[in-house]
């Protein structure tokens, strides 16, 4: 990973060892957090889907509802004869 840098070697580069200690902490850091991040994007996406996935079979529940509503009213209509879409060819004969 990173390299120890001696007292002597910053000192003749002209940069001091707290600086070097500093950005390779840092760089560290960064490197132990990239598993913890991807995990968390993982779960989100997860999290994401899944409410997606539960939105939309409501959103279907909620379409066939008011598709057999509709099918209802119709048949109903038929029998009274209000009109509906068949009409009793022998009503109103005599």
């Amino acid at each position: 990973m990173a390299e120890k840098v001696d007292k002597e070697d910053s000192a003749e580069a002209g940069v001091a060892p707290a600086v070097t200690d500093a950005v390779t902490q840092a760089n560290l850091k960064t490197l132990a957090e990239a598993p913890a991040m991807a995990m968390g994007t993982v779960c989100q996406s997860l999290s994401h889907s899944s409410a997606m996935l539960f939105e939309n079979a409501v959103n279907a529940q909620q379409q066939n509802a008011i598709t057999a509503q509709a099918a209802t009213t119709q048949c109903v209509m038929t029998l009274l004869g209000d009109g509906g879409p068949v009409q009793n060819p022998t009503r109103g004969k005599k």
